[in-house]
């Protein structure tokens, strides 16, 4: 449904509104991994959320939009630690677009970003003593992992990957 109203407000052609979802979802990515992937999907979906509240955002000015698409940001934040590296550029692109030395857009979304997002991070170092569990054991140590069952894991998930595609 994003993806429809995102293409229906950016003025495409119904059609394309209606084909576009439709082969998102025909990605052989998507399908392959939609029942293994379940949070990794859910990011992703938090992420273009995210981006089409930003979207309008800039086209309107109105500090909702902002608040919606931090909270979006912090969701997807709060369930994979990989999605903080889109920080940078969506903190880029508010600065872009706001044009002025303010730096109250992006004082906004940092604080509901993390008010949103910050729970699982803070959780985890109350937990284990390392906020990004279970990587950094380097600069935290180990918890309810040993450095053996951190290389068995690694090892696990080198073997089981989706097959490469075009994407």
């Amino acid at each position: 449904f994003g993806i429809y109203a995102f293409c229906i407000e950016t003025k495409q052609q119904r059609f394309i509104a209606i084909l576009v979802p439709f082969l998102f979802v025909q990605i052989y990515t998507i399908r392959f991994s939609r029942f293994a992937a379940n949070v990794d999907l859910g990011s992703m979906y938090f992420v273009l959320a995210c981006i089409f509240a930003l979207y309008l955002w800039a086209d309107r000015k109105t500090l909702w939009l902002l608040v919606i698409s931090a909270i979006n940001f912090g969701m997807a934040i709060g369930a994979k630690y990989i999605i903080c590296v889109f920080a940078i550029p969506v903190a880029l692109y508010i600065c872009i677009q706001e044009r002025r030395s303010s730096m109250r857009p992006l004082l906004v979304f940092a604080a509901w970003g993390a008010i949103f997002g910050l729970y699982w991070y803070i959780r985890n170092f109350i937990l284990t003593g390392n906020p990004v569990h279970p990587f950094a054991t380097g600069l935290f140590g180990f918890y309810d992992w040993n450095e053996a069952d951190m290389i068995s894991q690694m090892q696990a998930l080198s073997v089981e990957r989706i097959p490469r595609n075009l994407l």
